[in-house]
C-alpha cells in the first residue's frame, strides 16, 4: 500500500505572511478576550473560541489582552480548528490599530500532535535555525506545517524586548473549495510526506481556479508510464495575460514537476520560476526514462495571486502506458479497540480507523458471522443475551478489497440485575444457660432455619466478643459474682442483621477449694550431645517399626521443620534433623530404619539448599522419598499446608523470620491438623499467603495469629477480613516467654505436664514436637537458667511432671529449684 495523502486533509495552521485585513483596524465584529489565570501550563491552557470565515473580506480578528507577571512568564492558549485552515497571530498596540515591530514581539510557539504521533512544535522544524521569518510587511512571523488533529496550543513567553502587557490578534481562515471538484489539492510537502493532488485526464484542458489566498498550491496528476515524453501546459485568461505583459514583471510564477517512486515518495524532476506570464499558455516537455518511477506525475503550482483566479491546466504523456501494479497489501488494523459501555443485552466499542489513504470500511463479525459494516470509529451491538460470552472480530478493508487479519475482542454481557435482599434473618430461639460458674458460662440455643443464615454475632455488655455458626457458645475468664448482659444477633449471607436476643446472667462466687499438699515434681530430660543426637533421642521414644513417615528437615534453620512438624499426625511421622555430614546422615538413616514400617517413606522438607541432594540420594537407596519444597520458606510452607489439610477451616499465621512465637503452637496444630503459614511482611500479608487464603475461601473460617502487633500488625487483620475471614484470633504476650505461656493457657487449660525448651534455640523444640503431640504437652519457652515468674506461678501446684528438652547447657538443672518454690 503506497504512502499517500488522505482525501481529507487534517487541519493546517500557519501564522500567515499574507497581509490580513482584520489585523489592521478594530471593527464592531472583533472579539476581545481577557487572559484568565492560571494559564501557565499546557494542562491549564485558556480555551479560545475562534471565529472563522470563508472569505478574506469577512475575516475577523480575535484579540487576547494579556499580561506577564515576570520575566520569562508563560501564557498558554488552546484553540480547536473546525476544518483545514490557518491561524494567523500578530501583536498590536493598545488601540489595536496596526502592528508593533516584530522585535518587540513576545516569544511565540505553536504546538499540536504531529503526524508521527508525538506532541511538539508544529510551527517550525525542531532545529530552530530553520524557523522562517518572512512577511510582506515585516511584522508577522510565518510557520508552515500540517498537524494530525485540530487541537492547537499557542504558547506566549515574556522576553527582554516584549512589554509586560500584550494585545495578541488571532485570525482563523480556511481554504474553502466553493464546490470545486478538484479540491482539496492544496498540499505537496516532501518533508512531511503529505501528497495531495487532483487526478486529471491526459491531454484534456481542465478548468480550475484559486479559491482564496489560503489556497497556497494547486497540484494535478496523471497516471502514465515510466518511459516517454511528459508535457504540461498552463493557460491564463487573456485579461490576465495582458496585465502581466504590461506590468509587475518582477513577480514569479512557480512550476514544479514530481515523479512518484515505487516506495511512495516523490522525486522532483523539473522546476521553473517564471517572471510574470510571458505567454498566455506556458508549456514544457520532459523526456522520462526511469524504471523506478510508478508512472504517476504531479504538476505543482504555487498561488501567484492572479487578478482573475480562473485558469486552465493540461498534462499529456506520449509512450507506453503500463498497467499499475495491483495493490495486494492489506490495510492496517483498527487501533485502540476498547469496550466503552456494557449492559446485560448490549455492548459498544470504540476504536481508531487506520490512516491508510485507500481505507474503505471495517467488517464486524460476531461469533464468526458478519453482522455489520462501518466506516466510523464506533459500533454498538444490541439484543444480546444476559451473562453470555461473545467473540467479536474487526477486519479492515481497502478500496481494492484487501482485508486485514482482524482484531478480536471477547466480552461477557452483564447478568440480570438481582433483587437486593434486605430482610433480616430470624432470631435464635430457646436460649438456655447450660453451664454457669464463677468464671465461665455456656449458652445453648436453636439456630434459625433461614436458608441464607450465616452466623451468630455475640455481644457482651455492648461489645462484640465472638462470631459462631454453632448452636453453643462458651465465654471464659469472667469475674466472679458479676452480672453480664449478652446479645445474640443473627446475620445472613447478604449481611442483614437481626435486632438480637438478650440474655443476662450473674456468675457465681468462686468456691473455696482446699489447696493440695505439694507433691514432688517428676523430671525427665531428653537430650543428646548435639541437636542431631537430641533429635535422635526423641525418636528413640518411638517404638520400632511403628511409623509411616520420617520427615527430614535442616538442623541449621527453623522454617521447614516448624511448618513440616504439623505433618506428624497426618502422616504418622517424626521430624529428624539432618545436615550435610556423613556421620549425621548415617546415624539418622539408621534411626529411620528402626522406626519405619516395612513400606514407610521419607519426606524431605525444603529445597536442595535445606536438605541436600547428597542426603536425598543416601535415603533414596533405602526408602521411597518425596520432597516438599519451594524456592523460598514461604512456598515450602504452602506445599506442606496442602498436605496437612487441603480444605482447612482454620490456619495459624505467624512471623516467618523468627521461630519463637510459633514453637509452642506446633504440637497443638499437629493434633488439630491446622496448617501453619509464615508471613515475612509485618505490616501486610505476604502475596503467596494472601493468594493461598483466597483459594481456600469456601472452607477457611478462622485465622489464629501467634505473636504481637510488632511482628504481625493490625493492618494484616484488616486484610484478612477483606479476604472473607470471619473469625480472627490472636495469642501473644509481652515477650516470647509469656507468648508461650498464653498459648499453654488457651490451648492446654487442664494440663498436668509441661515441656521446657530454650527460647533461643529452635532445634530441640522442633525435634520434640512429636513427643509433645503424643503426650499432650504445652511447650514453654525459658532462658538457659531462669524461668519467668508468671510461668512458675501459673503451673504451681497443678503440674506433676516436667520434660526438659536438650542438654544442661540449654536448660540448666537450676530451673528445677525455681519450679519447687
Amino acid at each position: 500500500m503506497k504512502k499517500m495523502m488522505s482525501s481529507v486533509l487534517a487541519a493546517g495552521m500557519v501564522l500567515s505572511s499574507i497581509p490580513v485585513s482584520g489585523v489592521q483596524a478594530m471593527s464592531l465584529n472583533d472579539t476581545i478576550v481577557q487572559e484568565k489565570e492560571a494559564n501557565n501550563e499546557k494542562d491549564s491552557a485558556q480555551v479560545l473560541s475562534l471565529i472563522g470565515s470563508n472569505s478574506i473580506a469577512k475575516e475577523v480578528t480575535n484579540f487576547v489582552e494579556g499580561s506577564f507577571s515576570s520575566e520569562g512568564d508563560v501564557d498558554w492558549y488552546k484553540v480547536t480548528l473546525a476544518e483545514p485552515g490557518k491561524v494567523n497571530v500578530s501583536f498590536h498596540p493598545e488601540d489595536k490599530t496596526g502592528t508593533i515591530p516584530k522585535d518587540n514581539y513576545p516569544d511565540v510557539d505553536i504546538f499540536s500532535t504531529r503526524y508521527d504521533g508525538s506532541f511538539g512544535t508544529v510551527a517550525y522544524p525542531d532545529d530552530a535555525s530553520q524557523r522562517i521569518k518572512d512577511s510582506a510587511d515585516g511584522n508577522v512571523y510565518s510557520w508552515y506545517s500540517h498537524i494530525n488533529d485540530n487541537d492547537v496550543f499557542i504558547r506566549v513567553k515574556k522576553n527582554e524586548e516584549a512589554d509586560s502587557t500584550y494585545n495578541m490578534g488571532i485570525v482563523y481562515g480556511v481554504n474553502s473549495p466553493s464546490g470545486d471538484a478538484l479540491e482539496p489539492n492544496t498540499v505537496f510537502n516532501k518533508t512531511w510526506d503529505l501528497y495531495e493532488s487532483a487526478l486529471i485526464e491526459k491531454n484534456t484542458w481542465v478548468n480550475t481556479k484559486w479559491n482564496n489566498h489560503y489556497d497556497e498550491m494547486d497540484n494535478f496528476s496523471i497516471e502514465a508510464s515510466s518511459k516517454g515524453k511528459l508535457t504540461y501546459s498552463v493557460k491564463y485568461d487573456e485579461e490576465e495575460y495582458n496585465y502581466w505583459k504590461e506590468a509587475n514583471k518582477d513577480y514569479y510564477n512557480t512550476y514544479g514537476v514530481y515523479a512518484e517512486l515505487k516506495d511512495g515518495s516523490y522525486d522532483k524532476i523539473d522546476g521553473e520560476a517564471v517572471i510574470g506570464i510571458p505567454n498566455q499558455t506556458y508549456s514544457k516537455s520532459l523526456e522520462i526514462e526511469n524504471s523506478n518511477y510508478t508512472g504517476k506525475f504531479v504538476l505543482s503550482l504555487k498561488n501567484g495571486f492572479l487578478k482573475n483566479p480562473d485558469y486552465q491546466v493540461k498534462m499529456d504523456f506520449e509512450g507506453d502506458v503500463q498497467e499499475p501494479e495491483k495493490d495486494t497489501t492489506p490495510p492496517k488494523e483498527v487501533s485502540g479497540l476498547e469496550v466503552s459501555s456494557l449492559t446485560k443485552n448490549s455492548v459498544k466499542f470504540n476504536f481508531a480507523l487506520p490512516s491508510d489513504s485507500d481505507f474503505d470500511k471495517v467488517l464486524i463479525y460476531r461469533d464468526g458471522s458478519k453482522i455489520y459494516e462501518s466506516n466510523t470509529g464506533t459500533f454498538e451491538d444490541i439484543g444480546l443475551t444476559a451473562e453470555k460470552g461473545y467473540s467479536y472480530k474487526f477486519v479492515t478493508v481497502d478500496t481494492t478489497g484487501n482485508q486485514s487479519g482482524g482484531i478480536s475482542k471477547n466480552i461477557t454481557t452483564l447478568p440480570e440485575p438481582v433483587e437486593v435482599d434486605t430482610t433480616a434473618p430470624s432470631e435464635i430461639s430457646d436460649i438456655l444457660v447450660n453451664e454457669l460458674s464463677h468464671e465461665r458460662v455456656t449458652f445453648d440455643y436453636t439456630l434459625p432455619t433461614d436458608k441464607d443464615f450465616d452466623k451468630v454475632v455475640i455481644y457482651r455488655d455492648g461489645k462484640q466478643i465472638a462470631e459462631t455458626q454453632t448452636n453453643s457458645f462458651t465465654d471464659i475468664e469472667l469475674k466472679e459474682d458479676t452480672s453480664y448482659s449478652y446479645k445474640f444477633t443473627t446475620v445472613d449471607e447478604t449481611g442483614n442483621s437481626s435486632e438480637g436476643s438478650i440474655k443476662s446472667i450473674t456468675t457465681k462466687e468462686k468456691p473455696s477449694i482446699p489447696q493440695p499438699e505439694p507433691t514432688e515434681l517428676e523430671y525427665k530430660r531428653i537430650s543428646g550431645d548435639d541437636r542431631y543426637e537430641t533429635s535422635k533421642a526423641f525418636s528413640q521414644e518411638i517404638p520400632a517399626h511403628s511409623l509411616d513417615t520420617v520427615l527430614l528437615a535442616s538442623g541449621s534453620d527453623f522454617p521447614d521443620a516448624l511448618t513440616g512438624g504439623v505433618l506428624n499426625n497426618k502422616m504418622n511421622g517424626i521430624v529428624l534433623l539432618v545436615r550435610d555430614n556423613q556421620a549425621v546422615i548415617n546415624e539418622q538413616l539408621k534411626e529411620a530404619k528402626r522406626v519405619l514400617k516395612d513400606n514407610g517413606k521419607v519426606v524431605l522438607l525444603g529445597g536442595d539448599a535445606a536438605v541436600s541432594p547428597k542426603i536425598e540420594k543416601a535415603f533414596a537407596k533405602e526408602f521411597e522419598t518425596e520432597r516438599l519444597g519451594g524456592k523460598t520458606r514461604f512456598q515450602t510452607a504452602l506445599k506442606i499446608a496442602d498436605k496437612v489439610n487441603e480444605n482447612p477451616e482454620e490456619i495459624v499465621l505467624t512471623y516467618g523470620m523468627d521461630f519463637a512465637d510459633a514453637l509452642s503452637v506446633v504440637p497443638y496444630a499437629t493434633k488439630k491438623e491446622i496448617p501453619i503459614m509464615l508471613n515475612t511482611k509485618g505490616d501486610k500479608l505476604q502475596e503467596d499467603v494472601a493468594s493461598y487464603i483466597s483459594s481456600k475461601k469456601n472452607t477457611l473460617k478462622k485465622v489464629t495469629i501467634i505473636g504481637g502487633t510488632g511482628v504481625v500488625s493490625t493492618s494484616v487483620e484488616k486484610e484478612l477480613t477483606k479476604l472473607g475471614i470471619k473469625t480472627i484470633d490472636r495469642i501473644s504476650g509481652e515477650n516470647r516467654y509469656i507468648t508461650s505461656l498464653e498459648i499453654a493457657k488457651k490451648l492446654y487449660p487442664e494440663t498436668r505436664s509441661i515441656a521446657l525448651t530454650n527460647a533461643f534455640s529452635f532445634a530441640d523444640a522442633l525435634s520434640g514436637s512429636r513427643f509433645a503431640f503424643d503426650h499432650n504437652l504445652p511447650v514453654l519457652l525459658t532462658a538457659e537458667d531462669e524461668v519467668e515468674d508468671e510461668v512458675v506461678n501459673h503451673f504451681k501446684g497443678n503440674v506433676e511432671s516436667v520434660y526438659l528438652y536438650g542438654g544442661k547447657s540449654v536448660v540448666s538443672e537450676s530451673i528445677k529449684e525455681q519450679l519447687k518454690k
